[in-house]
């Protein structure tokens, strides 16, 4: 609660009290006087008033987006599959984020983490630990890093060239160097 005190000193019978906190919603009680919206009449009463604001956490539905990603409809105690691309959870301001969706997949990539963002860099990582202090971030993006590969290739009794290469899921593989072949190279011997 956070409490303010007016001392009456002028023949002002009508006060404007009002506060905010980010991420809260208040309730406002007064010792003396009535109160009306953030109005205080204040008619009549005398020495010090004192009007107390009593905070409550808001709490926020956010959706986890499995940014291409699929979720399994089975998911832990308090999260909500809405469908394989996403799920929500209620998540007080101030509190940790506590329990996370089930990790979804996504062929060729591996999940990194829930972000603010759904770009492959930058904002706000939440985990099981994570305090809420948001009011603007009404998603969660999952992060995927695509997976790397090492393609090795036979070269069939062949030399030289290119014995591996490391290809990138959904890029364009390196090309390879090709091996010498002793037997195509040859004269036929007759």
């Amino acid at each position: 609660a956070t409490s303010y005190t007016y001392n009456r000193t002028n023949t002002n019978d009508k006060v404007s009290v009002s506060a905010t906190k980010t991420g809260h919603t208040g309730t406002v009680s007064v010792d003396k006087g009535s109160l009306s919206g953030t109005t205080l009449d204040i008619t009549n009463c005398t020495g010090t008033i004192t009007v107390t604001w009593t905070w409550t956490a808001n709490t926020y539905t956010t959706t986890f987006n499995s940014n291409s990603g699929t979720f399994s409809s089975t998911q832990p105690t308090g999260i909500t599959y809405v469908d394989t691309s996403k799920c929500t959870k209620n998540i007080t301001y101030g509190q940790q984020v506590g329990t996370l969706p089930n990790d979804p997949t996504r062929s060729g990539y591996t999940f990194v983490g829930w972000f603010s963002t759904n770009q492959t860099s930058g904002g706000v990582q939440f985990t099981t630990t994570t305090n809420f202090y948001f009011t603007n971030v009404s998603t969660i993006y999952a992060r995927w890093t695509a997976n790397t590969y090492t393609v090795t290739l036979d070269q069939q009794g062949g030399s030289g060239g290119t014995s591996s290469v490391t290809a990138t899921y959904g890029s364009a593989m390196l090309k390879a160097a090709v091996p010498a072949d002793d037997i195509y190279d040859k004269t036929p011997e007759v």
